[in-house]
């Protein structure tokens, strides 16, 4: 109701009046009568409308007069509730920021302070960060202008605290840029917390497609921590893993640090060295490919993930003559022994790099 062009043109018109405004019946959305509207003013910001239908028509002045009232107090009271909840914000994310820089003071004090802020530091902990991809090159590519830019981490912010808040009412939420970080409290019983987290990523990313389509973040979380004292260490691994999923542009995920394996391993090595290790494993079959139009890599990949040459062969959809065929080449090209425990722990990670990189 409140997009229709009609309305919208209305409440335009009672914002720039900045005050009572008697507007005319809307049939076509189920509204039949007229009605006075006030916008309510805080800080030159509008912070909503008030809507009266049954006033008196031989007292209407009074109408006005009672309905921009209204509008006034209704200001005072947002405003004054803006205010206290800006101030409890900043509380709590001075508090986290603490945390996580290890800056706290002692483990009395920081019992104090979570106290004051309503959080509970006993039981276990995890920390998330929501991570926007690609933001520089979202702002760039549509030349967003640094007040917008500003205005859409806080939005973003917004939103996020909202759904972590829905499932985690007493987390510690703070906005970093174009990152949100947040400290979830899991209490003394964990249960299934890795669930729970990947449902909670998921529930984010839902939010944020439906707020901007096209826009895309990644979640990441930590293990089980306890507080204060593992905070640090545990933003620390958590970034960690959103830039090795930046720097391989691995775009819209939702991953946990324990959960990370291999890639959490390369993601500690230079791209040179990546790139050199899988051309020395795979440079003669990549070469082979491309000359002559082959699928060499494409069948070691799919025998080393099968372990089994019947099975390769279905998910290749090829004959196992054919696939057997595949193999003696790649082992007349590289010389290498495909049932070496080590030869195929190289070639698997050669190929995990390949993909990674986008070779």
């Amino acid at each position: 109701m409140l997009f229709d062009p009609q309305i919208q043109r209305t409440l335009r018109e009672v914002e720039a009046k900045r005050g009572p405004v008697k507007v005319p019946a809307f049939p076509h959305l189920g509204m039949s009568r007229e009605r006075l509207i006030a916008p309510i003013f805080a800080a030159n910001q509008v912070l909503g409308y008030i809507s009266i239908l049954d006033h008196p028509p031989h007292s209407e002045e009074l109408a006005f007069m009672a309905i921009e009232q209204a509008a006034l107090v209704l200001a005072l009271s947002i405003a004054k509730e803006r205010e206290l909840s800006e101030v409890e914000g900043r509380v709590r994310g001075e508090f986290l920021e603490d945390l996580l820089h290890g800056t706290y003071g002692d483990e009395a004090a920081a019992q104090r302070r979570a106290r004051h802020v309503g959080y509970p530091l006993q039981g276990s902990h995890i920390v998330v960060l929501v991570d926007i991809d690609d933001f520089r090159g979202f702002t760039r590519a549509r030349q967003i202008s640094e007040d917008a830019i500003q205005a859409l981490k806080r939005d973003f912010l917004r939103r996020v605290t909202a759904v972590v808040r829905a499932s985690y009412q007493r987390a510690l939420v703070q906005g970093r840029s174009d990152q949100v970080v947040a400290l979830l409290p899991l209490g003394t019983e964990v249960g299934d917390h890795q669930a729970r987290s990947h449902a909670l990523g998921l529930q984010v990313q839902q939010a944020i497609a439906e707020w901007k389509p096209g826009f895309t973040v990644s979640v990441g979380f930590s293990a089980p921590i306890e507080a204060p004292t593992g905070v640090e260490g545990a933003l620390r691994e958590v970034t960690s893993v959103m830039e090795s999923l930046a720097r391989f542009k691995r775009w819209a995920q939702v991953v946990a640090v324990p959960e990370l394996g291999l890639t959490g391993l390369l993601a500690a090595v230079s791209d040179e060295r990546l790139v050199d290790y899988s051309r020395r494993h795979l440079g003669p079959l990549i070469e082979h490919d491309s000359a002559r139009k082959g699928a060499l890599v494409a069948t070691l990949r799919a025998y080393l993930e099968t372990g089994e040459q019947q099975h390769a062969a279905q998910k290749l959809r090829v004959h196992p003559n054919t696939l057997r065929y595949r193999l003696d080449r790649i082992r007349e090209i590289t010389g290498l022994d495909l049932e070496d425990p080590e030869t195929r722990l190289n070639l698997a990670v050669a190929l995990r790099v390949q993909s990674l990189l986008g070779m």
